[in-house]
């Protein structure tokens, strides 16, 4: 839950600045840094401008501190793993051969992780978080709700065996066939059957949101859905907030304000953009020659950088209560790189009780830092 105010910033006994020199960039309409035109600005929003700004962006900085002989390491979170994937293969085309790249709640293939008619893939992907999210909040019956990681195997069993191939009969599924999937998916997500039914099968994120616990009067969290908000008295379905991002967006937004101001003397009064709608509702999601027909993926970036870089090794973060980027469509995502298994091995993913901030927590911070000290002695 969100902490009461005010709020500071400590010594982080965590950081991984023993490891590192730690390089953040802002990319353009993000923190303090804006585009100088409006031609400019709409090349930056969108995902081939981002990344060539950022690659640019490195390529400089390495030259201008004169750092071209230390090895360069590239850490992501949500966007930024999808803006990472791609700039892995954009500095390899640059000359940069990067040594490690650090991917904080997965998002390479938007199809696995964006609802959209004739879209199956994230209702099957989903569901293992789905029955996670169900155990936590006391949804579950029998063996199911021993533990989360009996509801994730059982979930993730079923996806494989059942779910998958329902999904693709489709209207074909009819009769004691329909009837035993409907009350499988009920069972994993702790929903009533008749609502299985009226979704045809495919549970959404935002059926998760609104009904799991509507009798409790409570909406879940997307990036934290352990983390709960009241619903109006009127019960709607309206999103209005995501409880799991307001637990910590506003203590962070003023902690790192009073840093910057207070402890490092930036005397700025112009908006520090930590979230920006605006930039997202410009987006432009195309890439190359796609005129948006396709979803945004990058994946294909991130394979051949692999199999160009024989160096190049990866760590990929996970939370089991991620509903924006479920630890499930990661697996599915690194799964389908193209890249022979001895690259894959160079591919490591670690799994967190956490949601998409995985650090905001103190133990898995710590464990963060676990993994990443043996994945760099790897």
């Amino acid at each position: 839950t969100m902490p009461p105010p005010p709020y500071t910033v400590i010594d982080n006994q965590e950081s991984w600045f023993e490891h590192f020199d730690l390089v953040f960039i802002d990319p353009p309409h993000t923190g303090y840094s804006i585009t100088a035109s409006e031609e400019a600005r709409k090349k930056m929003l969108s995902v081939d401008g981002d990344v060539d700004a950022l690659a640019d962006c490195i390529r400089a900085w390495l030259g201008r501190h004169r750092r071209w002989s230390s090895p360069v390491y590239l850490a992501g979170e949500s966007y930024g793993t999808t803006r990472g994937a791609a700039l892995a293969e954009k500095l390899q085309n640059l000359g940069v051969a990067l040594s490690g790249l650090i991917l904080v709640s997965c998002a390479m293939d938007l199809q696995s992780v964006v609802f959209t008619p004739r879209n199956d893939l994230p209702y099957a992907l989903f569901l293992p978080a789905f029955a996670c999210v169900a155990q936590y909040h006391g949804k579950l019956a029998g063996p199911l709700a021993e533990s989360p990681a009996a509801a994730r195997a059982a979930a993730e069993r079923f996806v494989v065996e059942d779910y998958l191939g329902a999904l693709h009969a489709g209207a074909r599924l009819a009769g004691t066939s329909r009837r035993r999937i409907v009350k499988r998916i009920a069972e994993l997500t702790g929903l009533a059957p008749s609502l299985v039914d009226e979704k045809n099968l495919r549970i959404s994120d935002y059926t998760i949101f609104f009904d799991l616990l509507r009798d409790r009067g409570l909406i879940v969290g997307r990036l934290d859905a352990r983390v709960t908000g009241p619903m109006a008295a009127s019960r709607s379905r309206d999103w209005e907030f995501d409880p799991g991002i307001e637990a910590i967006a506003a203590p962070y937004t003023m902690a790192a304000h009073a840093y910057m101001s207070e402890t490092l003397g930036v005397d700025i009064q112009a908006r520090y953009e930590v979230l920006s709608m605006d930039a997202h509702k410009q987006w432009n999601w195309n890439r190359g020659e796609d005129k948006g027909n396709a979803f945004a993926c990058t994946s294909p970036d991130l394979s051949r950088a692999l199999r160009r870089n024989p160096h190049l090794k990866v760590l990929v973060a996970s939370g089991h209560y991620d509903l924006g980027t479920p630890y499930s469509a990661s697996d599915w995502s690194l799964a389908q790189l193209d890249v022979p298994p001895d690259v894959l091995s160079r591919v490591q993913h670690h799994y967190f009780d956490a949601g998409h901030m995985m650090y905001t927590r103190e133990a898995d911070m710590m464990k963060l830092k676990r993994d990443l000290v043996a994945w760099l002695a790897g």
